[in-house]
């Protein structure tokens, strides 16, 4: 029986998944050091990977460097991001008709070349600008909501109800794994190496396994007989089915609009914050190496994780929705103000911690959302939240990719922490917009328009991109 339930793990989504995730999540903390240190050379700013010590003395050349850096990762973000926003609402409603395959391998296929096209920049050193190309055909295909969206209809097509619950929760698990390890070991490739080649080698061994993968030992689960390959990619029934979705319907509450702002300011505090940690990191008076920014940003992804779990599994059996989503919020803002003027490694490394149950507000806020649509929505609800995912990253990396750079000529480059927080704020405010009915419950048990519903699991699948997207 184990042995059969090992080989069903082969042969499905959730080794595609985990080597995309090991990739993407070594690529995360790797890209941003690299750009800084491309800047930093054509500046002539002595804040190399090689000369990394301490931080250099010149502050008008480091918020040079600094700007510049911004610069390029904004562009990075909204290269992939924008496209990202159309195939993103697209490509779920698309593989309920010519498969879930395609879906999967197109979008592994795509940063397989966008990590592909990094390796030749970086060998070459060639102009920074043409990793946007990389990014922008990586957007088109999808990008990693798209895989997330994609796998989660694998795995609604193979289990069955009962069972659904526990795939998702292995598919999480190699998630997890996969980011924690691998942001654990990208500050120790690229030390033990000297440099970037060799870690960017590993980055794209993963994407492309996942790619071969994916055609090749993952069986199709649509069957023949429903399949449509003469279906259009660019059809305007898809997008009608998600407007479907988010309008009001006669005699229900708001909250599923409610969720989706919610979703959308929460997301724009955690990858605002999260877009320029490593800035942060590399600036006085931290000027962190690459094995500290690794380890700190698996840290992170380890704690959110475990948030998750905790306020899932054992805070559910003693509060309400209600409290477990206010405390998780508080603790959030708390940590970002003491990221804000962290000047210590003692102190940044407590800053997950202290923020580590926002994981559980995450997990809720999907699961409300998910149980406020229909089994028949459920496609286009999940094609909903990626697409404001994107666009809360896109607006986020406008926002504080701009802010960073313009809080060091105040000599204050916590700036941009206490600007989550206040987005945070927004969201502590807005959750109390909830009606008692969702709020006030006992956690173990989510009512949906009367209908109660065992949630036990935590749905991060579709935030992980957040984590990624750097």
């Amino acid at each position: 029986m184990a042995k059969t339930s090992c080989l069903t793990i082969l042969r499905s989504a959730e080794p595609v998944v985990f080597l995309y995730a090991f990739g993407l999540l070594i690529h995360s903390p790797l890209i941003q050091q690299y750009i800084y240190d491309r800047v930093s050379e054509d500046k002539g700013y002595n804040n190399t990977l090689n000369s990394r010590t301490e931080c250099a003395n010149d502050s008008d050349l480091h918020d040079e460097v600094e700007s510049k850096t911004s610069f390029y990762m904004f562009g990075l973000i909204f290269f992939s991001g924008a496209p990202s926003l159309v195939t993103g609402l697209l490509i779920g409603s698309w593989s309920d008709k010519v498969g879930r395959k395609p879906a999967i391998c197109l979008p592994c296929f795509g940063a397989a070349v966008d990590m592909s096209l990094t390796l030749v920049v970086i060998y070459f050193d060639l102009p920074l600008y043409i990793l946007f190309a990389g990014s922008f055909f990586n957007g088109m295909t999808g990008y990693f909501p798209a895989v997330i969206l994609a796998t989660m209809a694998y795995i609604s097509d193979t289990t069955e109800k009962s069972m659904r619950a526990t795939k998702l929760g292995i598919l999480e698990f190699f998630i997890f794994i996969g980011g924690t390890i691998g942001q654990a070991f990208s500050g120790k490739i690229i030390e033990s190496n000297g440099g970037y080649k060799a870690p960017y080698w590993v980055v794209c061994g993963c994407m492309v396994s996942a790619t071969l993968y994916a055609i090749f030992l993952m069986p199709e689960t649509l069957p023949k007989e429903n399949r449509d390959i003469s279906v259009k990619f660019f059809d305007r029934k898809h997008f009608n089915a998600i407007l479907n979705v988010v309008r009001k319907q006669p005699g229900k509450n708001n909250n599923l609009r409610w969720l989706i702002a919610l979703n959308f300011f929460l997301h724009v505090s955690y990858f605002g914050s999260y877009a320029v940690t490593i800035l942060f990191l590399l600036d006085k008076p931290l000027c962190w190496s690459p094995l500290d920014i690794g380890l700190f940003c698996s840290e992170r992804f380890f704690c959110l994780g475990i948030g998750a779990v905790i306020g899932v599994k054992f805070l559910s059996k003693c509060f309400k929705i209600r409290h477990i989503i206010y405390f998780g919020l508080l603790t959030y803002i708390a940590s970002l103000v003491l990221f804000a003027f962290a000047d210590t490694p003692a102190l940044v490394c407590s800053v997950p911690v202290v923020g580590m149950f926002i994981g559980a507000v995450i997990a809720y806020f999907r699961s409300m959302m998910s149980q406020q649509a229909s089994p028949d929505q459920q496609g286009s609800l999940f094609a909903a939240i990626g697409f404001v995912d994107v666009l809360a990253t896109v607006v986020s990396s406008g926002i504080f990719y701009l802010l960073y750079p313009l809080s060091l000529k105040f000599d204050f480059n916590g700036t941009s922490f206490l600007v989550a927080a206040v987005f945070a704020l927004v969201v502590l405010y807005l959750s109390t917009r909830l009606t008692d009915s969702i709020m006030d419950m006992p956690a173990e048990i989510i009512e949906y328009e009367g209908e109660p519903v065992d949630e036990k699991t935590p749905l991060l699948l579709s935030d992980v991109h957040s984590d990624v997207k750097t």
